[in-house]
């Protein structure tokens, strides 16, 4: 720890790796299990964020992975294998005719707002209260920090730095309460590019489906006003069904980012 902390902020590679009196390094690690430089096993329930879903290092992973590797690495243009996957998943995600491959979830969710604002000319999204979209500035908002009327949230960044003309960009829902959120969202309907909804909410809420009534009324006054519906499943992926949210729910987004 004292080591790591001359070269990595708070001696950690990412605030979720911080633990006190101080964190835990890893040396290796294998289907559920995890080693740390002491020796220490551990069964692994973080499951690096959720990307880990076959365990540490499968052996049918790791032969695929090898197998690629011998292919090449990072050649920036584009493989057969990177639209045989697209196809894959468009195939089974209702109401994804394209994708997009990001780096990030924060990018991802980033760029879908960007696509939002683009198509419809309009510079606000709506978020919804405890639901989290990534590190980036313009979702860092109002995620584990509540505050206001809980029929009309108001807005509270995440952490320092974050610019006023971010912040002011951001409409705050409250979640899981239809009425007060379509309200707001028909009041600001005409300088909303996006609402965007996690469809289970999950690092700050603790993994809570989004009610089906509600997520329906979302889609419902979207359509109305021409905003474009966004879903973040960055956290889910394909955990709740091969089409996502949508075979929790049955609605369909305009826009969905996925992973892990």
């Amino acid at each position: 720890y004292k080591e790591a902390r001359q070269y990595l902020a708070g001696g950690v590679a990412g605030n979720a790796a911080f633990r006190r009196p101080y964190p835990i390094y890893m040396k290796g690690a294998k289907g559920a299990r995890i080693w740390d430089v002491d020796d220490n096993e551990y069964i692994d329930i973080l499951a690096g964020g959720g990307p880990i879903i076959l365990g540490h290092s499968p052996d049918p992973v790791v032969k695929a992975v090898r197998k690629q590797l011998e292919k090449g690495t990072v050649t920036l243009l584009t493989s057969q294998a990177t639209i045989d996957l697209a196809k894959k998943i468009t195939q089974h995600v209702p109401g994804m005719e394209m994708a997009r491959f990001i780096n990030s979830g924060s990018e991802a969710v980033h760029m879908a707002l960007r696509a939002a604002r683009a198509f419809t000319g309009r510079q606000k999204h709506a978020k919804i209260e405890g639901n989290y979209h990534g590190q980036l500035d313009n979702v860092l908002i109002s995620g584990s920090i509540f505050a206001g009327p809980e029929d009309n949230p108001e807005r509270r960044t995440q952490c320092a730095g974050i610019p006023d003309s971010v912040v002011n960009d951001v409409i705050v829902l409250p979640f899981h309460n239809t009425e007060a959120s379509v309200s707001i969202i028909k009041k600001h309907a005409k300088e909303l590019a996006a609402v965007l909804l996690e469809p289970v909410a999950g690092n700050y809420l603790g993994g809570i489906p989004a009610d089906k009534s509600y997520v329906e009324a979302l889609r419902k006054v979207c359509d109305e006003e021409g905003i474009i519906f966004i879903w973040d499943e960055i956290i889910t992926g394909f955990r709740l069904g091969l089409s996502g949210a949508t075979s929790l729910n049955g609605v369909i987004p305009d826009l969905r980012a996925m992973g892990k």
